[in-house]
C-alpha cells in the first residue's frame, strides 16, 4: 500500500528535456485529482518544492537530488522510498499549480519528469529494480494515464501508456490478490481507457470484479489483516467504482464489495475516531469523505456530530475480529464511551501480525490496552519490524523462546452477548507444544473486563501475559499481583485474581526488545509494557481490567465469592453500588444482575 499523505517532492524544471517537448496543451481550465494521487488536495507549495529539487515522501526527511534524475536515487537506502520515487503520484501538485496559476513552469516540469522516466527506465535494463515493479507500474499508469487525460499526448506518452498497458495486461505480471494487486486492475483501466483499447478495459475490468469477491469476504473484511489496510481497500474500491464511471462501464460485484466494507470499519473504529492498528497500521483518523455527515465513520470522528451508527454494540466477523462497545454514545459523548477487539483467526498473512487472542481496550477519551502497530519498516531482517510483527508486541501470553507461528488458525470456540455482557473464547495451537485458551468478558453495566488465559506446555516454559500502555502511562506495581497507571489521560487497573505470578515493566527495552509503538512509518517511541510472568508446564491468569476517566480517583472493582475450576470461573463483581454475578464457562458466559 502506498500511504496516503500529503507529499512535497522534486525537482526545479530540467532545461535537457524541456527543448524536447514541443508544443504544450493550453492552460487547464479546472483541476480534476489524478486517481494515483493522495485523495486531499495538493497545493502550490508543493508544487514549489517540487521545483526547488526538494523531494519528501511520507515517513522520510526530506532529501534534495540533482535537478536531471538518474532514476537511480536512494538517498535514504530504502525500498519504501525508492518505490515511491519510481511510483511518480508526487507530480501531481505541478498540475494543480498549473490548473491555478497558468504558470507553464508548473507543467513544463510535470511534462519533464514523465518524460525524463520514460527516457531513463527502458525494461530491457531500467536503471532500478522498481523501475518496473508491480506496484510501481500499477500507480505509475495512472500517473501516465492521467496525463493523456490532459493533453499530453506526445508520440513517447503514447508509446510509455502502451508499455504500461502492455504489462498490466500480462497474465504472468498480475498479482491477483492483495491490495497492489487491486491498483494493478486500476491501472489497467485507466490505460485501457485512456488509449481506447477495449481489451485492456474488459481484462480490468473481469479481474477487478474477481479480485473483489476473493479479497473481500461476505462481511465485508479484506484480506488484509490491517485495519488500515483494510481503510486502504475501501478507498481503493471507492475509486475503482470512479474510474468505472469515467470510463462508462459499471460493476455491481464492486459497488456491492465496497459498501460491505463500511460495517466493518465502523465497528474496529475507535470512540475517538481512529484506527484500533492492528498488523501493519499506523494512527489514521478514519473519515473517508468528511463532509458527508451521513457518513457513519464521521460519527466517531466529530464526537457525534454527525448521524449515529444503528448498529449493534457487539459485532463478530469470520475473518477473525469481534468488536464490543459500551454504546455508541450521544453528542459530545462518543469518544467517552469504551471499545474492545479481540483476534482470532487464519494465520498471519499480507500485513497480519502475529497477534492470535489479542485484546485492545480504549475508554474515556484514549487508548488503554494498546496495539503496538506496524509496520515500522517493510524490512523483514530489521530487528524492530521483527518486534512489530511479534506476539511479544501485542496484549496475550508470548512464551520466551517459542515463537507464534504464522501458520494455523485461532478459533473462536464460542461467543455470548446481551444487553450487559459480551464474551468471547478463543483456541489455538500455534505455540509448538502448548495448548492456548483465551475467555474475553466484557461487563458492559459495570465497565469492566475479565480474560482468563490457560495455557498447558509439553515442559516447562516462562509463560509472559503482555499488557502494553501508552508512552505518557506511569506504571505503579502492587505486589505480585496488581499494577495501575496514572497519566494525564485515562488510566487502567489490571489485578491477577490468580496468584503465583511475577510483574515485570519494560520501557523500550533492546535486549530483548520490547516495550516500543510505532505509529508512524520509520518511527517509534518507548512505551511501557507491564507484564506477568509464570515459569512451569502450565499456566492460569484471571485477570480483572477497571479502566478509569482522567483524574486522581481511580475506579476499584471488588471481586468476591471468586471460585475457579479447569473450564471457566464465577465471580461477584461489585463497581460503586452496582453488583454483577458472572459465570464464564470454556465457550459460554452469562451475567446476573445482583444489585
Amino acid at each position: 500500500m502506498r500511504v496516503h499523505r500529503h507529499i512535497v517532492a522534486i525537482a526545479a524544471a530540467s532545461a535537457a528535456f524541456l527543448g524536447m517537448l514541443g508544443p504544450v496543451p493550453a492552460r487547464a481550465a479546472t483541476f480534476t485529482l489524478c486517481d494515483s494521487a493522495d485523495s486531499t488536495s495538493p497545493t502550490i507549495a508543493q508544487a514549489d518544492a517540487l521545483l526547488a529539487n526538494k523531494y519528501t515522501f511520507d515517513g522520510f526527511k526530506t532529501a534534495i537530488l540533482p535537478s536531471n534524475l538518474t532514476w537511480k536515487e536512494d538517498p535514504f537506502h530504502n525500498a519504501t522510498w525508492v518505490l515511491k520515487l519510481h511510483q511518480m503520484y508526487w507530480t501531481e501538485p505541478l498540475w494543480y499549480a498549473y490548473t491555478q496559476t497558468g504558470e507553464t513552469k508548473y507543467k513544463n516540469r510535470y511534462i519533464a519528469l514523465l518524460q525524463s522516466w520514460y527516457t531513463k527506465n527502458p525494461q530491457s535494463n531500467p536503471p532500478s529494480t522498481w523501475s518496473w515493479a508491480q506496484h510501481s507500474v500499477a500507480i505509475r499508469s495512472m500517473v501516465v494515464s492521467c496525463a493523456i487525460k490532459r493533453g499530453i499526448t506526445y508520440s513517447w506518452t503514447r508509446a510509455m501508456a502502451d508499455q504500461h498497458g502492455a504489462k498490466l495486461a500480462s497474465s504472468s505480471f498480475y498479482l491477483v490478490t492483495g491490495n497492489r494487486a487491486l491498483d494493478q486492475d486500476i491501472g489497467l483501466l485507466d490505460i485501457g481507457c485512456a488509449r481506447g483499447n477495449a481489451s485492456w478495459k474488459n481484462t480490468a475490468v473481469s479481474r477487478m470484479n474477481s479480485w473483489a469477491t476473493h479479497d473481500v469476504d461476505s462481511q465485508g473484511v479484506s484480506k488484509e489483516q490491517s485495519d488500515g489496510y483494510n481503510l486502504y481497500v475501501y478507498k481503493r474500491l471507492d475509486l475503482a467504482g470512479r474510474a468505472l464511471a469515467a470510463c462508462g462501464v459499471s460493476s455491481a460485484t464492486v459497488s456491492s464489495q465496497h459498501q460491505k466494507m463500511l460495517g466493518f470499519l465502523v465497528n474496529a473504529e475507535t470512540p475517538s475516531g481512529y484506527t484500533v492498528n492492528f498488523g501493519d497500521t499506523g494512527t489514521i483518523h478514519l473519515p473517508y469523505d468528511f463532509k458527508d455527515p451521513s457518513d457513519p465513520l464521521n460519527w466517531m470522528y466529530s464526537n457525534g456530530g454527525s448521524t449515529p451508527p444503528s448498529m449493534p454494540l457487539y459485532a463478530t466477523y469470520g475473518a477473525g475480529y469481534a468488536f464490543f462497545r459500551s454504546g455508541w454514545g450521544s453528542q459530545g459523548t462518543v469518544s467517552q464511551q469504551t471499545h474492545v477487539m479481540v483476534r482470532f483467526g487464519a494465520g498471519r498473512a499480507n500485513h497480519g501480525h502475529e497477534d492470535a487472542g489479542e485484546v485492545t481496550l480504549e475508554a474515556y477519551g484514549n487508548r488503554l490496552l494498546l496495539d503496538s502497530g506496524g509496520p515500522y519498516v517493510y524490512d523483514d531482517s530489521n530487528p524492530y519490524r521483527q518486534y512489530f510483527v511479534s506476539e511479544r508486541a501485542n496484549n496475550l501470553v508470548s512464551i520466551d523462546s517459542r515463537p507464534m507461528s504464522a501458520a494455523g488458525w485461532a478459533y473462536l470456540k464460542g461467543q455470548s452477548h446481551d444487553a450487559n455482557m459480551d464474551f468471547a473464547s478463543v483456541y489455538h495451537l500455534k505455540y509448538s507444544g502448548v495448548t492456548t485458551w483465551r475467555r474475553v468478558f466484557y461487563d458492559r453495566r459495570l465497565n469492566v473486563m475479565l480474560v482468563d488465559d490457560s495455557l498447558v506446555a509439553n515442559g516447562p516454559v516462562v509463560f509472559r501475559q503482555n499488557w502494553h500502555l501508552r508512552r505518557d502511562a506511569a506504571v505503579h506495581l502492587v505486589g505480585h499481583y496488581k499494577f495501575y497507571t496514572t497519566s494525564s489521560g485515562p488510566n487502567v487497573t489490571i489485578t491477577q485474581l490468580v496468584g503465583g505470578k511475577s510483574p515485570q515493566v519494560l520501557t523500550g527495552a533492546t535486549n530483548p526488545i520490547q516495550g516500543w509503538v510505532t505509529e508512524s512509518g520509520n518511527s517509534k517511541y518507548a512505551a511501557p509494557d507491564a507484564s506477568f510472568t509464570f515459569f512451569g508446564r502450565s499456566t492460569r491468569f484471571i485477570t480483572l481490567i477497571v479502566p478509569s476517566s482522567p483524574g486522581s480517583t481511580l475506579r476499584s472493582a471488588t471481586a468476591s465469592n471468586f471460585f475457579a475450576n479447569a473450564n471457566g470461573f464465577t465471580v461477584d463483581l461489585t463497581v460503586g453500588g452496582s453488583m454483577d454475578h458472572i459465570t464464564v464457562g470454556q465457550t459460554s458466559a452469562s451475567l446476573a444482575v445482583l444489585s
